[in-house]
């Protein structure tokens, strides 16, 4: 009814403007990233919308995977194509790459605040049963702090890379709502090359750098130490 889809696209401004609100508490208000946000929200309402028209709508567990695979599916490819790029350009290791931001990636990494937002709101109003403290609450709220402060960081570039963790998720999103389509060996197996060794892989990387900014604080500590000894006396 007009008045479903009214509600819908009603939902979708709250959501664009809690999304707004809560990244300008993080110091994010330029003029793009509010667009962007907007824009996903919009994105996500149209979604919604058009899922009421397949049969696993009814059932409220199938629901609650519907804003899921539509976040996924863009940003999946995306991080796939991205990492795909650094690597052949010989920059997937290169620190400077990942601690940057491009318009792209500050895109994308508002897409996603914007999907966390869209799902809480939209899961308190059509999916109460299945928006849990953990998976749902607790991990949303992580993820949107997380979020908005590398865009305030301006390191969206290594958000990006972490987007093709998201190809699990529309395997394992599409199987709930098209059981059909549902096939362990392919869920497993993006498991396995994503979740576990592309993830490894990125974790080693980020350990490396971690430990080198570590030893350079420990240095930069130390020297001052130094520095105020040899002043003082």
């Amino acid at each position: 009814s007009v008045f479903a889809v009214m509600a819908d696209f009603a939902l979708a401004g709250l959501a664009s403007a809690l999304s707004v609100t809560l990244l300008g508490l993080f110091g994010v208000s330029d003029r793009f990233i509010q667009v962007s946000t907007a824009t996903a929200c919009l994105y996500f309402a149209a979604a919604f919308r058009l899922s009421r028209r397949f049969g696993f709508f009814e059932k409220v567990r199938s629901r609650a995977w519907v804003l899921t695979l539509a976040c996924a599916s863009p940003l999946g490819p995306f991080g796939c194509y991205r990492a795909a790029s650094m690597a052949m350009a010989g920059t997937l290791f290169e620190q400077s790459a990942h601690f940057s931001a491009d318009p792209v990636s500050r895109a994308a990494t508002a897409v996603f605040v914007a999907f966390l937002v869209c799902d809480t709101l939209w899961g308190l109003r059509n999916y109460q049963s299945q928006f849990e403290l953990v998976a749902g609450w607790i991990h949303h709220a992580v993820y949107l702090v997380f979020f908005a402060l590398c865009l305030r960081w301006q390191i969206t570039a290594a958000v990006a890379i972490t987007f093709p963790l998201e190809i699990t998720t529309i395997v394992l999103a599409a199987g709930h709502l098209f059981p059909e389509l549902r096939s362990d060996w392919l869920f497993g197996a993006s498991f396995l090359l994503f979740r576990l060794a592309y993830h490894a892989m990125m974790l080693g990387f980020y350990y490396k750098v971690i430990q080198a900014y570590l030893v350079f604080i420990y240095i930069h500590d130390r020297f001052c130490e130094l520095t105020t000894f040899f002043f003082l006396f």
